[in-house]
C-alpha cells in the first residue's frame, strides 16, 4: 500500500508540472511566436501488475509507475497555406526496462481548398490515430489494431485527406516500415478511410491497407501482400460514448515466410459522462492473432490462440490539461504466447496460457 501511495504522489508532481507549464502566457513556455507553438503530452500510470504465465507469476509483476508516452511538438505556420510539424515520442517504461526516444512527426503540411490537406513525410496514418479520436481514453489503453500489432500510427510518405460535408478521409502511400524505420524498397504501401458522419454524433467508418510492410528489398523480397480490412460505428451524444471497431488481416506477419495466415478481433468501448468531470468507462476485446498458423510454422501462436481483454474505470478531469482514471484491466491469452500489456504490447514468453491483471491510476497531462 505504501508503494501505491508513493506512486501516486509521482504522479500528482508530474501532474503539477504539467498544469504549471499550460498556465503560460505569451512570451513564456508554451507559446513562441503568432505561428509558432510548442505542446507537450505524457501518458503515465502508477499501478501493480500481476502476470501468470501458466499459472507461476513472472516478470513483470509488480508495483511501478510508469510514463508510457510524452510527446513534444512543434508548430509553425509560414503562411496560410504551409506548414511544418516536428512531434518526438519519449517511451519510458519500468516493466520493459527501456528508454527510447523517436520523431512521431516530421512533415510539411499544405492546406488545400475544400478542408483538404496534403502532408510530406512522417505523419499520421489513416486509421489509428482517427479510432483514438473516437475511444478517447487512448491514455488508459491504445486502440485496437495499435495494441495487437496489426498496423501502424504513424508512417513516411505523401498523405492526403479532408474533411468537408460530414465526411472526413484519408489516403496514405508510405514506405510500410512505420515511424520507426525509415527506408526503400521495392515498393510502397497503401492505406485508406473514410468516416461518414451519418447523423450528429454518429460515424461510420471503413478502411484498408495492402502491401509489404516494407519487407521487399531488393536482397531479401516477400512471398505474400499483407493487408487489412476495417470497419468500425461510434456515436457520441447525450453524455453518452460507444463504439465498435473490427479488423480481418491476411499476412501480416508471414510476408517473407512460405506459409500463408490470417488474423481477426473486434473492440467493443464505451462511456458515460454523469458530470462534466466524471465519467465511467468499459472496454472489451477479442483477437484470433493467426487463424491459419501449426505448429510448423509457428511454435507459440496456432489456429485456436485466443487472446481476451477487458478494463473498467472512472476518469475525473482535474482540469482541461490533467485528467486521471482508476483502472482495472484483465488480459488472457489461450493456447499461445502470453500477452501483456508491456508499455509496447505484443506477445511476450512462449507459454501454453498466460493471465495478465493490472490496476491503478492512470494519468494524461496535455498544454
Amino acid at each position: 500500500m505504501r508503494k501505491i501511495v508513493a506512486a501516486a504522489a509521482a504522479l500528482a508532481v508530474v501532474s503539477t508540472l504539467g498544469t504549471a507549464a499550460h498556465a503560460a502566457k505569451p512570451g513564456s513556455i508554451g507559446y513562441l511566436s503568432d505561428h509558432t507553438s510548442l505542446g507537450v503530452k505524457i501518458y503515465a500510470d502508477a499501478t501493480y501488475i500481476q502476470n501468470k504465465s501458466d499459472g507461476q507469476n513472472v516478470d513483470p509483476t509488480g508495483y511501478g509507475v510508469d510514463v508510457k508516452r510524452a510527446y513534444i511538438t512543434l508548430d509553425t505556420a509560414f503562411d496560410p497555406t504551409w506548414s511544418v510539424r516536428v512531434r518526438t515520442d519519449f517511451h519510458m517504461c519500468t516493466a520493459c526496462g527501456a528508454t527510447e526516444l523517436y520523431f512521431k512527426n516530421v512533415y510539411a503540411e499544405a492546406h488545400l481548398d475544400h478542408g483538404m490537406f496534403l502532408k510530406i513525410g512522417e505523419a499520421d496514418m489513416p486509421w489509428i490515430p482517427h479510432m483514438e479520436s473516437l475511444y478517447g481514453y487512448r491514455y488508459v489503453e491504445n486502440v485496437l489494431i495499435d495494441e495487437y500489432h496489426f498496423g501502424n500510427s504513424a508512417d513516411w510518405g505523401l498523405h492526403l485527406g479532408g474533411n468537408e460535408n460530414r465526411i472526413n478521409w484519408q489516403v496514405s502511400l508510405v514506405d510500410g516500415g512505420g515511424y520507426k524505420n525509415l527506408h526503400r524498397s521495392n515498393g510502397m504501401d497503401l492505406e485508406g478511410r473514410i468516416d461518414v458522419n451519418a447523423i450528429a454524433g454518429l460515424h461510420l467508418v471503413a478502411g484498408a491497407y495492402t502491401g509489404n510492410l516494407g519487407n521487399n528489398f531488393q536482397t531479401k523480397s516477400t512471398t505474400h501482400t499483407a493487408s487489412r480490412y476495417d470497419l468500425a460505428v461510434a456515436y457520441e451524444g447525450s453524455g453518452w460514448n460507444a463504439g465498435i471497431g473490427y479488423f480481418h488481416a491476411k499476412n501480416w506477419n508471414n510476408t517473407t515466410t512460405q506459409y500463408s495466415d490470417a488474423a481477426d478481433g473486434y473492440m467493443l468501448f464505451g462511456s458515460y459522462s454523469f458530470t462534466p468531470v466524471w465519467s465511467v468507462f468499459a472496454r472489451y476485446d477479442y483477437v484470433k492473432p493467426c487463424k491459419d498458423a501449426t505448429a510448423t510454422q509457428n511454435a507459440s501462436c496456432y489456429s485456436d490462440t485466443k487472446n481476451t481483454y477487458y478494463n473498467a474505470g472512472i476518469q475525473y478531469i482535474a482540469s482541461k490539461q490533467i485528467r486521471f482514471a482508476f483502472v482495472y484491466k484483465y488480459d488472457k491469452a489461450d493456447n499461445g504466447m502470453v500477452h501483456t500489456q508491456n508499455g509496447n504490447g505484443g506477445y511476450v514468453g512462449g507459454t501454453t496460457d498466460g493471465k495478465y491483471q493490472e490496476f491503478g491510476i492512470w494519468m494524461q497531462a496535455a498544454f
